[in-house]
């Protein structure tokens, strides 16, 4: 649970309109004369990003030892549960398309020419 919120806010600090603060930086940089654009952003924080990602859940398991550290049934119950849900209808492609559509125009904003931000 901790590992997940880690990585939660980890990743909050990986992409550019992920936090109000991540802007707020690209602000500052850019009064400094450094445009801060998606690819520029992504590339800068996904080091320390990475870095913390990887690191973090250990130094949690090392702290907050887990309960349980063995599952070997898992990945049967979890196959099961998948064929009782069937295959993807209709309604979940569509989501699952728009959403993709929207990440990746998201992503390619600067590149578009968009404003990927409300101003």
């Amino acid at each position: 649970m901790f590992s997940g919120l880690v990585s939660v806010s980890l990743s909050s600090g990986l992409w550019l309109t992920a936090m109000a603060a991540n802007l707020m930086g690209a602000e500052i940089a850019k009064g400094y004369g450094v445009e801060m654009g998606f690819g520029k952003w992504l590339l800068a924080a996904s080091v320390p990003t990475i870095a913390g990602m990887v690191l973090m859940p250990l130094v949690l398991y090392r702290i907050i030892s887990p309960e349980l550290t063995s599952t070997p049934e898992a990945p049967a119950a979890a196959r099961l549960a998948l064929a009782r849900l069937g295959p993807l209808r209709r309604d979940e492609i569509v989501v699952m398309v728009a959403f993709a559509g929207m990440v990746s125009l998201w992503a390619s904003a600067a590149t578009l020419g968009l404003d990927s931000t409300a101003e």
